[in-house]
């Protein structure tokens, strides 16, 4: 797994430098799915720089990219790509955004690099080799009780039509009754870096995309904690529910969920 950790730490540092040179400083930005879903040049650019490198060196994986798809590759290896994940932040100059890069095996991610060029810091996960921010070790945070967890639970605005706001409420309501505090960062990647650094305790959300999740889960549960798809099961790329958490108090968050 050395050359591919080596290969994904590369891809991120080039588009991470792509992704800094134009903070600040864009002349495209326009609506990919829906009105709330943005795309810039710098994620079109970012991804191009990453699929040349990968590509280069697998030339027999597949890779699946937010913005281009999924390139079809000849064995088990897919790389899962989100060249600019917290693009809405990045578009409006809020400095909280990463480049992500997953591998997975089957529907197992097994190698996560999430690197944030703004604080320069580069995470890494390998399965049953732990996890590490600029090469030191991390941990998820040691807090047991539900109610002492600092939860991330985002209210995507590209459902507006597909769920009610009832629905949405209802399922934040539990949890935000039971935790200490709900927090919205709008990069999921790099929350989930986060919380397998020990700053937050869980992490919720009901229709997430691969690309958003594939690396953070690497990271988490390297660093110690638990990824399922809120029914128990390991959470793999075919999951939409995401629930990861610092391993306490997993199955009391799966009850509060109600799925």
């Amino acid at each position: 797994m050395m050359r591919e950790k080596n290969t994904a730490i590369k891809a991120v540092r080039v588009a991470g430098k792509i992704v800094l040179e134009k903070f600040g400083n864009l002349s495209g930005i326009r609506t990919k799915s829906n009105i709330y879903d943005y795309v810039t040049e710098a994620d079109i650019e970012a991804e191009e720089a990453i699929i040349r490198i990968l590509s280069e060196e697998f030339s027999e994986h597949g890779i699946l990219a937010e913005e281009s798809g999924l390139h079809k590759g000849s064995n088990e290896f897919l790389w899962v790509v989100d060249p600019l994940d917290g693009t809405n932040n990045y578009s409006v100059g809020l400095p909280f955004f990463c480049v992500s890069i997953a591998l997975v095996q089957g529907i197992e991610p097994v190698l996560g690099v999430v690197f944030d060029p703004l604080r320069e810091d580069l995470f890494v996960g390998v399965k049953k080799q732990g996890a590490k921010c600029n090469g030191k070790k991390i941990v998820v945070s040691d807090r047991k009780k539900i109610h002492e967890f600092v939860c991330v639970s985002p209210l995507r605005s590209g459902l507006k039509e597909q769920e009610s706001w009832r629905i949405k409420q209802d399922r934040f309501a539990r949890v935000y009754k039971s935790v200490r505090s709900v927090r919205m960062f709008g990069a999921s990647e790099l929350e989930l870096a986060y919380l397998a650094s020990g700053k937050f305790d869980a992490f919720i959300n009901y229709h997430i995309n691969p690309w958003d999740a594939a690396a953070g889960a690497v990271l988490v549960r390297e660093a110690g904690g638990k990824v399922t798809n809120g029914k128990g099961s390991e959470w793999n790329i075919n999951d939409s529910v995401f629930l990861a958490t610092n391993g306490n108090s997993h199955k009391e968050f799966e009850k509060i969920l109600r799925l």
